[in-house]
């Protein structure tokens, strides 16, 4: 479900309809698609302390210091997102805020893997040494929303840039896996 705009861009995880012989609606794969304003993407999942979300992105511009690019915000939260003026990739998992990578990032600009696995946090699958894995058990009541933030549609910490894909799973089986495409008409 996109939400926020009209944009022909969308990512898909499953898609089941009826065949319509009137009716017939096609997608072609692409590369990316981007995010350049209110744009979002419920992914209809409730993260809690047994999910894995791997994210593929590029943020291309500064619309604060902080941009969500994940974010399942409520206490407990899911979020991984990016701190612009620390160039840090932050992580945010059940009882912990906030938590910033010690190595610093080129974050505008420069394509990442994000990766959030049960607490322990990855950047391009190598450790950034962040474990909050002891969180207390949590189950989320928001679902997981790409590039926006599901208390504050019109927040100012939202991502700008281009998302190649993510994936979530659930006790290490995939439940959704998001593929940028374009509508064909």
């Amino acid at each position: 479900r996109l939400g926020g705009s009209s944009n022909k861009y969308m990512i898909l995880s499953k898609i089941s309809f009826e065949p319509n012989a009137d009716f017939e609606i096609t997608y072609t794969e692409v590369d990316h698609i981007t995010a350049k304003s209110k744009q979002y993407i419920d992914t209809d999942y409730l993260p809690n302390n047994n999910t894995k979300v791997e994210i593929n992105v590029m943020q291309l511009a500064k619309n604060n210091t902080k941009a969500n690019i994940i974010v399942g915000l409520e206490s407990p939260k899911f979020i991984i997102g990016t701190d612009t003026s620390a160039n840090k990739i932050r992580f945010d998992f059940g009882d912990f805020s906030e938590q910033l990578t010690s190595s610093t990032y080129t974050i505008l600009n420069t394509r990442y893997i994000l990766t959030l696995d049960k607490g322990a946090c990855y950047v391009n699958g190598e450790s950034v040494g962040i474990d909050l894995s002891s969180s207390s058990a949590f189950q989320a009541t928001n679902p997981l929303r790409i590039f926006g933030d599901a208390q504050y549609s019109d927040s100012d910490v939202r991502f700008l840039g281009n998302l190649y894909g993510m994936k979530i799973w659930e006790n290490d089986e995939l439940v959704r896996d998001f593929i940028p495409v374009r509508r064909d008409y």
